[in-house]
This record gives C-alpha cells, structure tokens and sequence, in this order.
C-alpha cells in the first residue's frame, strides 16, 4: 500500500514539474513567429547632423556663463527644425537641457521636444526636405536683416511651434520620460533614460527614443502588446507576478520538486518514467533552443528543424524507456 502511494507521489509530482517545461518549449515555438509582429517604421538609424557654422553665433562657455550654468558633464550640437541648440547634460540631472546657439536662450521643455522630433523620424524615415526650414531662414535673413533678428530672438518659439504643430504624418498624442524599464519597455533594450513618444494611429504604435545620443531604442504597437503578454505567460511565468517576491519561492519549490522526483530512489523502478521525463527534459529544451535558431526561418526550415527532430526523438526515448525498464 505505502509503495502504491509514493508511486502515486511520484507520478503527481512528474506531470507538476512537467508543466513549466512545456511552457518554456511553447515560448521557444513563439520565438519565430515574433518578427512578424513587429511594427514598422521608416527607419532606425539617423544620418549624421552636418552643423551650420553660421548659426553658432554665441559659444558654449558665454552660453552656460548667460544661464548660471558652472559644470557640465557633456554636450553637444543638434539640430531641431531649422534652429541649433546646445545639448547639454547636467550633472546628477537625466534630463538634457537645450541652449539656442544664436541666443543662448533655454528652449522650455527641450528634451521633451527633441524626443517627439527625432521619434517622427524614426517612424515615417528622414525626409530629404529636411533642411528646407533651415534653409528658408538663410533666405529671408539674407534678404531682411531686421527679420533676421526677429527670427534669432524667437528661435525657441518657432521651434517649439514647428514640433507642437508638425501635420506630417501621424500626430503626437503625448510623450512621457522613461526612468525605469516596465511592462512595454523591458531590461532587453537596455537604453535608459528614454522617451516614450505615443502616435495618434489606429495601431496605437509608440516609440521609445534615447535623445543623448539619438538612438532608437523600441517600437510597441497594440498587436505587439498583445503577443507579448502571451509569451510572457509562457516565457517568464508572468501570471505570478501578484505574488511579488513569492514567486521566487513557488520557482524554488519547483525547483526543489524536480530535484527531488527525478533523484528519488523509486523513480527508476517506477517503469522508467523519472528515465521518460529526463529525455523529454532535455528533449524541450533542445526544441526551445532550435525554434531560437530557426526565428529567421520560414515555416518550412522551422517544421524541419522542429517537428520532425521532435517526432523522432520522442519515438526514441519512449523505446528506450520500455527497454531498460519494463517489467
């Protein structure tokens, strides 16, 4: 009766430890059909910005001195619709700070601005008419030179105008400054701080832009969202999350199970199935690293590399097992 019971045991505790083992084999079948929910944008990389000597008409230390500014831990030069600023870093301060290069005036909301600029671009690619603002400017400071001391005195209102009111393409519906991954934005992306740049599209795209260095860090969409809240499920177990801290121990006590079941002294007696689930172990394992291999692969390459290799060593392992350990 007692052996009855442990095989009992055993066999309740096999298809408990059995389950996260699946899971991770489902998430490694989800990875290559992950790039087909991808947005799409125009691009990810920005060319380099070709600086107009002309418009550096105040240099940085009277720029700095002009705003009681001491100590900076860097900067540089960038380009906002037609108009050149001072990037500047603070020290202990995330937030950039931006200071017009013709006035030395503070642009308000700068970064803010800048992301929202630079995120335009990544989404609809970098228009060959960029520079045409900068370039009408030239024009008619040329030609009016009272015009063109209005034009530097309001450089920072036009260009907060020109950002806020930009109708090309999609428009901004709010921005919001990244300080600590999320849900959306995860540890993988690695670039912090970040801008969250949202669009007025049906999709309800957003992305995240690092405005220090202008780089893309990720774009997220509502079908992307939802792809990767199942695969979350699957891949990091996130349906504990509620338990906070506990579901380290739920995952140690796994752990603990798994250990226990496989090493105890009745699983080789009990007709191979601690044998069984060992292979099968490694068996999904192997399959979550391949269907990792095969995420470039068309559906062909992934049934090859995938479902048949599956069929085959399952077939085997289970021929093993009756061998070695049928009574």
């Amino acid at each position: 009766m007692l052996r009855k019971n442990i095989y009992k045991w055993h066999r309740t505790t096999s298809l408990i430890i059995s389950i996260p083992v699946l899971l991770w084999a489902i998430s490694g079948f989800m990875h290559p059909i992950m790039t087909s929910f991808r947005p799409k944008v125009g691009t990810q990389f920005l060319p380099p910005q070709i600086v107009d000597s002309s418009k550096i008409k105040l240099p940085l230390q009277t720029a700095l001195a002009q705003n009681q500014v001491a100590t900076i831990a860097n900067f540089r030069i960038v380009q906002m619709a037609g108009n050149y600023f001072y990037q500047i870093q603070l020290p202990n301060n995330k937030v950039l700070q931006y200071l017009s290069t013709q006035t030395g005036k503070p642009l308000k909301n700068g970064d803010d601005l800048y992301a929202r600029y630079i995120a335009k671009q990544f989404l609809q690619g970098v228009k060959k008419d960029e520079n045409r603002l900068l370039a009408s400017t030239n024009a008619v400071m040329t030609q009016d030179p009272q015009k063109e001391a209005e034009t530097i005195h309001d450089c920072c209102a036009n260009t907060t105008s020109s950002v806020m009111n930009d109708t090309s393409g999609a428009r901004v519906i709010s921005t919001e400054f990244i300080e600590n991954y999320n849900e959306d934005y995860k540890n993988i992306n690695r670039l912090l701080p970040a801008h969250k740049v949202s669009f007025d599209r049906s999709d309800g795209i957003r992305i995240y832009v690092e405005t220090a260095q202008d780089r893309f860090a990720f774009a997220m969409d509502n079908k992307r969202k939802v792809f990767d809240t199942i695969f979350a499920w699957f891949h990091t177990w996130s349906w504990l999350s509620f338990l906070g801290k506990g579901r380290f121990i739920v995952e140690a006590l796994l752990c603990l199970l798994a250990i226990a079941t496989v090493g105890s002294p009745f699983s080789v007696r009990f007709k191979g199935s601690a044998f069984s689930f060992i292979l099968n172990s490694i068996l999904f394992a192997s399959l979550h690293e391949v269907a990792n291999l095969a995420t470039n692969s068309g559906p062909l390459s992934i049934l090859i590399f995938c479902g048949f290799p599956y069929r085959l060593i399952k077939c085997f392992s289970t021929q093993i097992t009756r061998l070695l350990f049928s009574e």
